[in-house]
Parts: C-alpha cells; sequence; structure tokens
C-alpha cells in the first residue's frame, strides 16, 4: 500500500476549515480522511506555524524552542 502525499494548500484548507469548526472529526469525515490525520496537521498548524505546516513535519520541527 503506497502513502497518500497531499498538496500543501489542501492540507492548509483542512486546517483552517478544522480551526474555523473546532471539529476535526466532521472536517475528516468531509474529506474522507483519518481523523489522527486532520488532528495531526491542526497540531502542527499551531505549534510550529504556517510555513513549515505546508511541508512535512519532522521530530526536529516539533520541539520546543526556548
Amino acid at each position: 500500500m503506497t502513502r497518500t502525499r497531499y498538496e500543501p494548500d489542501f492540507k492548509l484548507r483542512i486546517v483552517r476549515e478544522a480551526l474555523r469548526t473546532r471539529n476535526a472529526s466532521v472536517v475528516a469525515r468531509r474529506y474522507n480522511l483519518a481523523r489522527n490525520l486532520v488532528a495531526c496537521w491542526v497540531r502542527q498548524y499551531v505549534m510550529i506555524g504556517r510555513l513549515r505546516c505546508l511541508r512535512s513535519a519532522t521530530a526536529r520541527d516539533l520541539r520546543p524552542t526556548s
């Protein structure tokens, strides 16, 4: 089974809709995506911001900066 790669613009649209509706499950069902995937994209967006969210996050990107 191959992994599906989503375009950055699509991810951003999904994240914005999930944030606007405050319900990742509903957005995931609407686009036939896994709820955990949408929640992960939202978490990445909130933690590391728009620019890095568009690329694949790595463990290094998710480390808190202090």
